[in-house]
């Protein structure tokens, strides 16, 4: 990564943890629905400390047709609570109802109350007085037998209740929670801080309805067994609160959209019991994991060459993995909302990729628009991809260079309208240009009627010599289908050729040129071998000449077709190389003759090479006698060292 790119994405870190940062009230909403999904996929089953008295639509139904009561009831009434969870064996009763006036049927009727929750023994607890006097005291006789708890909740901005904090605002202060008032009175100190709700399943907390408590009353004033369904909620808090539509105390909470108002203090209680609540994860860890995710979410980017590829990893990892962290946080009694990183990681990621697409996936796709022509469309699928990538400034890859020149066409030129011309130049390397793509090399550039073409890069290829020597040896019957399709087209006799020289090397290659007018190519020294053995073929008469580096890293079945011609040092270079040819239905008694003249000529023994290069008798020999001749005539001079040749001309 470049001093560039690493500021670049430097900024994109410090984007997206300042985006986690600043105050993000929609992000804040926004987690409410995941908490809520979660909390529907984890509620929890079963309670051992609490249990619901309902004054439900039953109760009213029944008091008024059985009793003739209607809403509000005597406060005797609910001193049947106390009473019978003494005789049952609970450990608590909390009224969730507020009894901050005077009873209407008189101050007996409180008296009545307050000496039926003392007669019970069990600790009592009523709702305390609130701030700016939304919820007032009990009336005196029930405040001086009662403990108290803050019950002044406060939903969430889309009107759900989620939690309940330790403390609530009191009339002269803070006041423990309702919940936590119960929880430290048995256990004597406070709970941890775990505000945020756990809720229940329907069935998991026991209830019963307030009615049935009065039947459950008189049963055991006429000395009959307290009823079972009242009888199982031994050794559990009583919780009295409201359900009756009606009564107007229903609560929505993340399960139930019409929840009893009491189902939040019951939860919370529960949840201390239980040390079932959440919290939210400290801002430390925040900031930990901000910074952590922010740095895969930028780094991701980078280790992919396809844009899909790359925006479709680092949306997954960018929704998925705080979803994930947020349920492993969750199932650990934390709650910690995903659209914090979600929105940071949009925000650090979509940057880091809009940078990268400039920088690289753009100039990458213009550069593979630039070579549909040059390379097969599998190749050119494959840069599209970033599965070969290309160096801007050139890099040393090991290719293979093929160069070929037309033999004859300056000769046609003659015979041809300009025009006419054209079509037949055009027509000849369309169809080099197919025969190089279809075996998966490059097509360089054109120079005239002379190809350069490439194997190895820009895709890298294992097999690039084999594959440019297949190339190399279909060039011949190439160029003759061609002869006959112009002959046929302009009634003329074309005997065209192409001399080809092929060597496998290093050599820098690279999209190169000037910064707005630049193309991908091959340069160095090894790239003029190429072209130099392609020039050498009309000195051995041959339309074909292949390094010997190229040779000994083709397939063994194409090293077969090859035999070797000469060995030389070509004009500007100082190390030789041997040379290897095809020469199509040549005998094999021809070879064989060529062969143990090329050992004598190599051995300086040049009377016997000439004979034996006479007896093979093909063109190529009978150049090579030539040279036995005139080097048995005026020695080895400054041509031939140690059985090498060495040009001094190109």
């Amino acid at each position: 990564m470049t001093h560039r790119n690493r500021i670049i994405s430097m900024a994109f870190i410090a984007m997206g943890v300042l985006a986690a940062l600043l105050p993000q009230d929609f992000i804040r909403r926004s987690g409410w629905s995941i908490y809520d999904s979660f909390q529907k996929l984890t509620a929890l089953e079963s309670s051992e400390n609490t249990a619901m008295i309902l004054v439900d639509q039953k109760t009213l139904d029944r008091m008024a047709d059985n009793e003739g009561l209607t809403f509000p009831f005597p406060r005797e009434i609910y001193g049947v609570v106390a009473y019978l969870a003494k005789e049952v064996g609970a450990r608590a009763v909390v009224y969730d109802i507020l009894f901050t006036e005077t009873s209407s049927r008189g101050r007996r009727d409180d008296q009545v109350f307050s000496e039926m929750l003392e007669s019970s023994g069990l600790p009592i607890f009523f709702p305390g007085a609130s701030q700016k006097g939304s919820v007032n005291d009990p009336v005196p006789k029930l405040k001086s037998r009662s403990l108290y708890g803050g019950v002044h909740v406060k939903n969430e901005d889309d009107g759900i209740f989620r939690k309940i904090p330790d403390s609530l605002p009191g009339a002269k202060g803070d006041i423990p929670s309702l919940g936590q008032s119960v929880y430290q009175y048995f256990e004597k100190v406070p709970d941890h801080s775990r505000p945020f709700l756990h809720f229940y399943e329907p069935e998991a907390i026991p209830y019963t309805s307030f009615y049935n408590l009065l039947i459950a009353f008189r049963s055991l004033q006429e000395g009959e067994a307290i009823p079972e369904e009242v009888a199982r909620l031994k050794d559990r808090v009583w919780i009295v609160g409201y359900s009756a539509p009606g009564l107007h105390d229903l609560k929505p909470t993340p399960l139930d959209p019409q929840a009893p108002g009491l189902i939040l203090h019951t939860t919370s209680i529960e949840n201390r019991f239980q040390n079932q609540g959440l919290k939210e994860i400290s801002y430390r860890s925040l900031i930990f994991i901000l910074l952590l995710f922010i740095l895969i979410v930028v780094w991701l980017p980078t280790q992919f060459n396809r844009p899909f590829m790359a925006i479709t990893s680092l949306s997954s990892f960018v929704i998925f993995i705080p979803l994930l962290l947020s349920f492993f946080f969750w199932i650990s009694s934390y709650w910690f909302n995903p659209l914090t990183l979600i929105s940071s990681g949009l925000i650090a990621g979509g940057g880091q990729i809009a940078w990268i697409f400039h920088n690289q996936w753009k100039e990458r796709l213009r550069f593979a628009k630039s070579l549909e022509n040059t390379m097969s469309p599998e190749m050119v699928q494959l840069i599209k991809n970033g599965e070969v990538s290309v160096n801007r400034y050139g890099e040393v890859k090991n290719i293979s260079i093929l160069f070929s020149d037309l033999v004859g066409f300056t000769s046609l030129s003659e015979k041809l309208a300009p025009d006419d011309l054209v079509k037949v130049l055009n027509g000849y390397l369309d169809d080099i240009v197919d025969l190089i793509i279809s075996e998966r090399g490059y097509v360089d550039k054109f120079i005239g009627d002379a190809v350069m073409a490439i194997w190895g890069a820009p895709l890298n290829q294992k097999d690039h010599p084999s594959k440019a020597l297949e190339a190399a040896l279909k060039y011949s019957d190439t160029v003759k289908e061609f002869n006959q399709r112009v002959n046929a087209d302009f009634n003329i006799h074309v005997d065209l050729a192409a001399r080809v020289g092929l060597h496998t090397a290093d050599a820098t290659v690279g999209n190169l040129g000037a910064k707005k007018r630049h193309n991908f190519t091959a340069i160095g020294d090894n790239v003029n071998l190429a072209a130099r053995l392609e020039s050498l073929c009309d000195n051995y008469d041959l339309y074909l000449l292949v390094s010997e580096d190229c040779y000994h890293q083709c397939r063994d079945d194409l090293k077969e077709k090859l035999f070797e011609i000469d060995c030389v040092i070509v004009k500007g270079k100082s190390v030789s190389t041997r040379i290897y040819s095809h020469i199509p239905k040549l005998e094999r008694q021809a070879l064989d003759d060529y062969s143990i003249a090329l050992k004598n000529y190599y051995a300086g023994k040049w009377e016997e090479a000439k004979k034996s290069f006479i007896k093979a008798s093909f063109p190529t020999a009978n150049v090579m006698a030539k040279r036995c001749e005139r080097l048995l005539k005026e020695g080895p001079g400054k041509y031939w060292k140690n059985g090498v040749w060495i040009y001094d001309t190109k």
